[in-house]
Protein backbone atom coordinates (compact mmCIF):
# COMPACT_ATOMS: atom_id res chain seq x y z
CA UNK A 1 0.00 0.00 0.00
CA UNK A 2 1.04 3.28 -0.45
CA UNK A 3 1.01 6.18 1.65
CA UNK A 4 -2.02 6.71 3.43
CA UNK A 5 -4.45 8.90 2.15
CA UNK A 6 -5.05 12.66 3.56
CA UNK A 7 -9.01 12.49 3.37
CA UNK A 8 -10.89 10.96 6.69
CA UNK A 9 -13.10 8.05 5.21
CA UNK A 10 -16.74 8.30 6.66
CA UNK A 11 -19.65 5.81 6.32
CA UNK A 12 -20.66 8.76 4.10
CA UNK A 13 -18.05 9.46 1.92
CA UNK A 14 -15.13 7.61 0.35
CA UNK A 15 -13.14 8.79 -2.69
CA UNK A 16 -11.04 6.99 -5.20
CA UNK A 17 -8.59 8.44 -7.15
CA UNK A 18 -8.13 6.42 -10.72
CA UNK A 19 -4.51 7.52 -12.18
CA UNK A 20 -2.43 6.11 -15.34
CA UNK A 21 -1.21 7.16 -18.21
CA UNK A 22 -3.66 8.45 -21.40
CA UNK A 23 -5.73 5.13 -22.72
CA UNK A 24 -4.52 2.80 -20.17
CA UNK A 25 -8.04 2.18 -19.72
CA UNK A 26 -8.98 4.64 -16.60
CA UNK A 27 -12.40 5.47 -17.83
CA UNK A 28 -13.15 1.95 -18.19
CA UNK A 29 -12.29 1.32 -14.67
CA UNK A 30 -14.74 4.84 -13.90
CA UNK A 31 -17.33 3.14 -15.70
CA UNK A 32 -17.41 0.09 -13.56
CA UNK A 33 -17.21 2.00 -10.40
CA UNK A 34 -20.14 3.95 -11.97
CA UNK A 35 -22.53 0.93 -11.72
CA UNK A 36 -21.20 0.55 -8.23
CA UNK A 37 -23.12 3.73 -7.24
CA UNK A 38 -19.56 6.16 -7.50
CA UNK A 39 -20.35 9.41 -9.31
CA UNK A 40 -17.57 9.82 -11.92
CA UNK A 41 -15.46 13.01 -11.55
CA UNK A 42 -13.85 13.41 -15.17
CA UNK A 43 -11.00 16.00 -14.87
CA UNK A 44 -10.28 16.27 -18.46
CA UNK A 45 -13.69 17.84 -18.42
CA UNK A 46 -13.33 19.89 -15.71
CA UNK A 47 -9.82 20.77 -17.87
CA UNK A 48 -12.01 22.02 -20.49
CA UNK A 49 -13.87 24.40 -18.83
CA UNK A 50 -10.54 25.80 -16.80
CA UNK A 51 -9.44 26.35 -20.16
CA UNK A 52 -12.07 28.76 -21.45
CA UNK A 53 -12.12 30.64 -17.30
CA UNK A 54 -8.35 31.17 -18.01
CA UNK A 55 -8.49 31.70 -21.72
CA UNK A 56 -7.03 35.25 -21.52
CA UNK A 57 -4.16 34.49 -19.39
CA UNK A 58 -3.15 31.62 -22.15
CA UNK A 59 -4.03 33.26 -25.12
CA UNK A 60 -1.52 36.14 -23.78
CA UNK A 61 1.39 33.71 -22.35
CA UNK A 62 1.16 30.53 -24.31
CA UNK A 63 -0.57 31.63 -27.73
CA UNK A 64 -2.71 34.04 -29.07
CA UNK A 65 -3.61 32.05 -32.17
CA UNK A 66 -4.90 28.74 -30.67
CA UNK A 67 -8.47 30.15 -31.01
CA UNK A 68 -10.95 28.15 -33.24
CA UNK A 69 -14.42 29.99 -35.53
CA UNK A 70 -16.20 30.28 -32.41
CA UNK A 71 -13.92 32.06 -30.46
CA UNK A 72 -12.76 28.80 -28.28
CA UNK A 73 -9.54 27.26 -27.58
CA UNK A 74 -8.54 24.48 -29.97
CA UNK A 75 -7.50 22.31 -27.75
CA UNK A 76 -5.62 20.38 -30.35
CA UNK A 77 -3.63 23.14 -31.53
CA UNK A 78 -3.05 23.87 -27.59
CA UNK A 79 -1.42 20.46 -27.70
CA UNK A 80 0.63 20.43 -30.49
CA UNK A 81 1.97 23.59 -29.11
CA UNK A 82 2.75 22.67 -25.51
CA UNK A 83 3.46 18.98 -25.89
CA UNK A 84 6.36 19.95 -28.68
CA UNK A 85 7.82 22.73 -25.87
CA UNK A 86 8.22 21.87 -22.23
CA UNK A 87 8.30 25.13 -20.80
CA UNK A 88 4.83 26.04 -22.25
CA UNK A 89 3.58 22.84 -20.70
CA UNK A 90 4.95 23.76 -17.33
CA UNK A 91 3.76 27.08 -17.71
CA UNK A 92 0.13 25.94 -19.03
CA UNK A 93 -0.01 23.63 -16.04
CA UNK A 94 0.74 26.73 -13.89
CA UNK A 95 -1.95 28.44 -15.10
CA UNK A 96 -4.64 25.82 -14.94
CA UNK A 97 -3.97 23.46 -11.65
CA UNK A 98 -4.87 25.47 -9.61
CA UNK A 99 -8.43 26.63 -10.89
CA UNK A 100 -8.83 22.52 -11.62
CA UNK A 101 -8.74 21.57 -8.33
CA UNK A 102 -10.78 24.05 -6.90
CA UNK A 103 -13.31 23.01 -9.22
CA UNK A 104 -12.81 19.17 -8.18
CA UNK A 105 -12.88 19.96 -4.76
CA UNK A 106 -16.29 21.80 -4.85
CA UNK A 107 -17.83 19.08 -6.74
CA UNK A 108 -17.05 16.47 -4.16
CA UNK A 109 -17.97 18.97 -1.34
CA UNK A 110 -21.04 16.50 -0.80
CA UNK A 111 -20.92 13.32 1.17
CA UNK A 112 -21.00 10.74 -1.39
CA UNK A 113 -19.06 7.95 -3.34
CA UNK A 114 -17.08 9.23 -5.87
CA UNK A 115 -13.91 8.20 -8.69
CA UNK A 116 -11.90 11.28 -9.55
CA UNK A 117 -10.74 10.37 -13.33
CA UNK A 118 -7.11 12.22 -13.90
CA UNK A 119 -4.19 11.03 -15.34
CA UNK A 120 -2.40 14.21 -13.64
CA UNK A 121 -3.26 13.29 -10.25
CA UNK A 122 -0.65 13.65 -7.91
CA UNK A 123 0.56 16.81 -10.12
CA UNK A 124 -2.68 18.70 -9.56
CA UNK A 125 -2.62 17.43 -6.20
CA UNK A 126 -5.88 15.71 -6.44
CA UNK A 127 -4.61 13.20 -4.52
CA UNK A 128 -4.88 14.48 -0.75
CA UNK A 129 -8.72 14.29 -1.83
CA UNK A 130 -8.58 10.24 -2.32
CA UNK A 131 -9.40 7.90 0.14
CA UNK A 132 -7.47 5.16 -2.01
CA UNK A 133 -5.73 5.34 -5.52
CA UNK A 134 -5.68 3.37 -8.03
CA UNK A 135 -3.29 2.99 -11.12
CA UNK A 136 -3.93 1.81 -14.41
CA UNK A 137 -1.41 0.45 -16.15
CA UNK A 138 -1.22 -0.66 -19.93
CA UNK A 139 2.11 -1.51 -22.12
CA UNK A 140 3.24 1.38 -24.71
CA UNK A 141 2.54 -1.17 -27.71
CA UNK A 142 -1.65 -1.08 -25.94
CA UNK A 143 -1.61 2.29 -25.93
CA UNK A 144 -0.62 3.29 -29.07
CA UNK A 145 -2.83 0.61 -30.42
CA UNK A 146 -5.97 2.21 -28.80
CA UNK A 147 -4.63 5.50 -30.41
CA UNK A 148 -5.57 4.82 -33.67
CA UNK A 149 -9.16 4.46 -32.51
CA UNK A 150 -9.07 7.92 -31.24
CA UNK A 151 -7.87 9.98 -34.11
CA UNK A 152 -4.15 10.12 -32.62
CA UNK A 153 -0.72 9.56 -34.31
CA UNK A 154 1.84 7.64 -32.76
CA UNK A 155 3.76 10.52 -32.71
CA UNK A 156 1.11 12.26 -31.01
CA UNK A 157 0.79 9.74 -28.41
CA UNK A 158 4.50 9.18 -27.95
CA UNK A 159 4.93 13.00 -26.89
CA UNK A 160 2.54 13.15 -24.46
CA UNK A 161 3.64 9.78 -23.08
CA UNK A 162 7.06 11.21 -21.89
CA UNK A 163 5.20 13.65 -19.59
CA UNK A 164 2.77 11.25 -17.70
CA UNK A 165 4.21 8.95 -15.40
CA UNK A 166 4.71 5.30 -15.40
CA UNK A 167 4.13 3.31 -12.90
CA UNK A 168 7.42 2.65 -11.14
CA UNK A 169 7.55 6.47 -10.61
CA UNK A 170 4.69 6.45 -8.30
CA UNK A 171 4.31 2.90 -7.49
CA UNK A 172 4.80 4.37 -3.59
CA UNK A 173 2.25 6.59 -3.89
CA UNK A 174 -0.62 4.03 -5.35
CA UNK A 175 -2.79 1.63 -3.48
CA UNK A 176 -3.82 -0.81 -5.98
CA UNK A 177 -2.59 -1.37 -9.36
CA UNK A 178 -4.14 -3.00 -12.25
CA UNK A 179 -3.13 -4.47 -15.32
CA UNK A 180 -4.84 -3.70 -18.69
CA UNK A 181 -3.14 -5.37 -21.00
CA UNK A 182 -5.72 -7.89 -22.06
CA UNK A 183 -9.07 -7.71 -22.32
CA UNK A 184 -12.12 -5.46 -20.73
CA UNK A 185 -13.34 -8.57 -19.00
CA UNK A 186 -10.05 -9.30 -17.33
CA UNK A 187 -9.91 -5.42 -16.29
CA UNK A 188 -13.06 -6.12 -14.87
CA UNK A 189 -12.12 -9.38 -12.76
CA UNK A 190 -9.59 -7.11 -11.82
CA UNK A 191 -11.61 -4.00 -10.46
CA UNK A 192 -13.43 -7.24 -8.85
CA UNK A 193 -10.60 -8.56 -7.24
CA UNK A 194 -8.99 -5.86 -5.96
CA UNK A 195 -11.27 -3.07 -5.33
CA UNK A 196 -15.05 -4.29 -4.52
CA UNK A 197 -13.61 -5.84 -1.25
CA UNK A 198 -12.53 -2.25 -0.34
CA UNK A 199 -15.48 -0.37 -1.13
CA UNK A 200 -17.95 -2.46 0.15
CA UNK A 201 -16.52 -3.14 4.01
Amino acid sequence: MGRRPLNPRTPKRFIIGVVGRMLSGKDTVCKILEKQGFKVIDVDRIGHKTLEIRKEEILKMIDKNILDDNGNIDRKKLAEIVFSDPMKLKLLNKLTHGTIKELVRIEIEKDGFYCINAALLFEIGLDEFCNLIVYVDSSDENIISRAKFRNFSEDEVKRRLQFQKKLEEVEDLVDIVLYNNSTIEDLEKEVEQKIFPIIKL
